[in-house]
């Protein structure tokens, strides 16, 4: 039987009997004022049935009256219970500031205050919403795009939003929901779902999704108000966790200004200082700009000099040779002095251009295997004519124990340090004697160049070395020069890994002391000093196994001289003055033999030309003739041309090569 059946016919009978004896009294005292008799008290229908009517509204009163103060009993339970869960979660709010943390603790404290199975947390930010926390975790077939979404996206959360009040969906499965709240619905495999909103000060600031998977429910009022409550407390951790975030970015952002302002005081007590020394550089660089000018000045007055002496000499005497009535002697003498300025004028451009490519970091080191022992002594013989017309003791002391050395360096950047010293010695030597040693220590070359000339001073030796500098200056010079050959010989050898020092006295002559260390590949003892002996060149007429050259340059004068070098030859010469013509000329003509190629020409270089030729011609020689004469251009023009000549082309160079191309 009911609980409650059973509880209405207790309190029934317990009235029934209350109301019974309250009846017996009162007949009893009804019939003491009356006289009647006891037997005819319960004679009367009335006297049974009016115990039984109270003894039922007894019973009833004290039924309601128990139940409704079980209600009252319950009610304060349940208000007690979730008074008390309120607090727990306030306590677990307030025991955090992190807000992952806090968003983890709201889902999980929601979920677990309605006894549901799923909850998510969304927050707002203008016009977008992103997964804040789920319980349980997300599984992996979530969509990631889900995460991170449009609030137009999904209606329900706005509609949450717009009426600021909870929305319940009874079974999600059958409720009209967006794409996307489908889709949530099917991964998360929700039934019951309750959506309640979250607001700050009229702002709303998230969503809180708790839901059932197992089975539906409804959601009473005061589930609802009591998330109402829960949101609202969690409304306020949320936004004190993104205020505490933001006064950590704050907090974190004024320790940089602060510590931005201790280092500008740390500059601003430094000021004094640094004015000083800025303007302490600035009279410095202020003293070296004027030294900078009047280097310039002098440069370009020297160079002035120093390439108009050479170009009066061609000149005029190319004057003299073309008048009449001159003997071959003298034309031979003028030939000579021609030779001569040309040679000066081509080594001072040389200078300039080397110069201007070390400053310009683009000097690069070409090793290829060489015979030291000859290299030496080939420049050393080129200056002996030159000692011997100025009446100087010339002397070489060699004490390389070798017959051939064989090492792998730069020979022509060597070539260049030993003839700037040699040459610089005998030009400041008037009398006396120019002295170079040479000498093997280990894998060391020792090389010292002495004269007993004019000498430096102390304060011209710390600045020989710098570009432009000269030991005389202005218009009264003894001596000619440009101020660079020093400057080439200090950076070629610190490109080879070698080191230069100075030794002087002003008027007691300078030394000049270089160590090279050395690749040594081979080398051939001998007991004798090896001498180098110029040869000179034989006739050149060769048996020729090319029957046709084909001159390719833009200018007559240029393709005359190479014409007039031929002859001996007696090759048949052709002529193209731009590539397009000499391309045509290759496909049309394949008696030609070897092509000698101008590079800057009109309408088509050289390179492009040789390139266009070696496809139809692999095998045909191509040698580039060139006025460029960077290391890096040459390396350049090889990768296209067999070989490569530098205008101005020398007769004996020029028919050294064209032996090797000629005569095959």
């Amino acid at each position: 039987m009911d609980v409650k059946i059973k509880s209405v016919f207790h309190y029934v009978g317990a009235g029934f009997t209350f109301g019974f004896f309250v009846s017996l009294a009162g007949l009893a005292f009804e019939n003491s004022r009356h006289n009647i008799p006891l037997e005819h008290a319960f004679t009367s229908p009335v006297h049974f049935i009016m115990p039984l009517i109270m003894g039922l509204a007894t019973g009833l009163l004290a039924f309601f009256y128990r139940k409704r103060r079980a209600e009252k009993v319950r009610v304060v339970n349940e208000y007690s219970k979730n008074l008390n869960s309120l607090l727990e979660v306030n306590y677990a709010l307030i025991s955090s500031i992190d807000l992952d943390v806090v968003l983890q603790v709201i889902v999980d404290k929601s979920v677990r205050l309605l006894s549901l199975d799923t909850g998510a947390i969304y927050l707002h930010e203008n016009e977008k919403i992103y997964l804040g926390a789920t319980t349980p975790p997300l599984p992996n077939e979530f969509p990631e795009a889900l995460r991170f979404d449009l609030l137009e996206n999904h209606p329900t959360i706005r509609k949450s939003i717009e009426t600021k009040t909870a929305v319940s969906i009874y079974d999600a499965h059958e409720a009209l929901l967006s794409e996307a709240e489908r889709e949530i619905v099917k991964v998360r495999n929700l039934r019951s779902v309750l959506y309640i909103p979250l607001f700050i000060e009229q702002r709303s600031i998230g969503t809180l999704i708790l839901g059932t998977t197992l089975s539906t429910r409804a959601f009473s009022d005061d589930e609802t108000k009591l998330c109402s409550a829960f949101t609202s407390l969690s409304a306020l951790a949320i936004e004190n966790s993104r205020l505490y975030k933001r006064s950590k970015i704050i907090a974190n952002e004024l320790r940089k200004k602060n510590d931005e302002f201790l280092s500008l005081n740390e500059l601003l007590n430094e000021s004094n200082f640094r004015i000083q020394k800025i303007n302490e550089d600035l009279r410095i660089s202020k003293e070296r700009a004027e030294e900078s000018d009047r280097l310039k000045t002098s440069f370009l007055q020297n160079m002035s000099h120093e390439v108009r002496t050479p170009l009066n000499a061609i000149v005029g005497f190319a004057q003299l040779i073309a008048e009449p009535n001159r003997t071959n002697g003298k034309n031979r003498l003028f030939s000579d002095k021609i030779i001569s300025g040309s040679d000066k004028l081509i080594g001072i451009i040389t200078d300039v251009i080397e110069i201007s490519q070390i400053q310009a970091n683009q000097v690069q080191m070409k090793s290829a295997e060489l015979n030291l022992i000859a290299l030496i002594n080939s420049i050393v013989n080129k200056y002996e004519k030159r000692a011997a017309e100025k009446e100087i003791a010339f002397v070489f002391r060699q004490n390389v124990p070798y017959k051939e050395l064989i090492v792998k360096s730069d020979g022509e950047k060597l070539k260049k340090i030993l003839s700037h010293l040699i040459h610089n010695a005998l030009k400041f030597t008037q009398a006396g004697t120019v002295e170079i040693r040479c000498k093997l220590v280990d894998s060391e070359l020792q090389i010292s160049v002495s004269d007993t000339g004019i000498g430096i001073s102390l304060e011209q030796q710390n600045i020989i070395f710098d570009p432009f500098r000269q030991v005389e200056t202005g218009l009264i010079r003894s001596y000619g020069g440009n101020g660079i050959g020093l400057s080439l010989v200090k950076a070629y050898t610190e490109l080879l890994n070698g080191s230069v020092s100075v030794k002087s006295r002003l008027g007691s002559g300078t030394t000049f002391d270089i160590a090279l260390p050395l690749n040594i590949i081979e080398a051939k003892p001998d007991d004798k000093m090896l001498t180098s002996v110029e040869v000179d060149a034989p006739p050149f007429i060769v048996a020729s196994a090319v029957d046709t050259i084909l001159i390719v340059d833009d200018e007559y004068s240029n393709y005359l001289y190479l014409y007039e070098l031929l002859q001996p030859t007696h090759i048949e010469i052709l002529h193209a003055s731009n590539g397009k013509q000499a391309v045509d000329i290759c496909r049309t003509n394949n008696a030609v033999g070897l092509i000698l190629m101008d590079i800057k020409m009109p309408i088509m270089d050289g390179a492009t030309a040789a390139k266009l030729i070696r496809e139809f011609r692999p095998s045909l020689p191509i040698i580039a003739q060139t006025a460029y004469t960077l290391e890096h251009e040459k390396l350049d023009n090889v990768k296209v041309f067999n070989d490569y000549i530098i205008k101005p082309i020398n007769k004996y160079e020029f028919q050294q090569k064209m032996m090797v191309y000629v005569d095959r």
